[in-house]
């Protein structure tokens, strides 16, 4: 489950920003975690409540997750738009050469301590 692993390092950075700015607790974590990412949530809160409660820092923290919409760029007939599905097969055009412009993040965007 790489979920605990993403878990982790959530925890890592968590840590490290707290002593950074000398917190002497954390009350909320915020993160984005893209709907094209292929993480699931439900795991990354299983993985971080257990985690989390390891430490007096992050004991009790809750997590909080937004979920950007996935959205896309055709190369070949300049489709910018929402995406909804793993697939890099175009909506418009049925073609392959579709990138992913949002959705595949994980990323810790805020901490909210004392």
């Amino acid at each position: 489950m790489h979920e605990f692993s993403l878990a982790e390092g959530v925890l890592e950075i968590v840590l490290d920003t707290a002593r950074d700015n000398s917190l002497t607790s954390v009350a909320d974590v915020r993160l984005d975690v893209g709907k094209l990412s292929g993480v699931s949530i439900d795991a990354v809160r299983f993985a971080w409540e257990f985690l989390s409660n390891e430490h007096d820092l992050t004991k009790g923290a809750q997590l909080s997750v937004n979920e950007p919409p996935g959205r896309g760029l055709c190369q070949h007939c300049g489709f910018d738009g929402p995406i909804d599905n793993y697939l890099r097969i175009c909506p418009s055009c049925g073609g392959g050469g579709l990138r992913f412009t949002s959705g595949e993040e994980f990323t810790v965007t805020g901490i909210t301590g004392e």
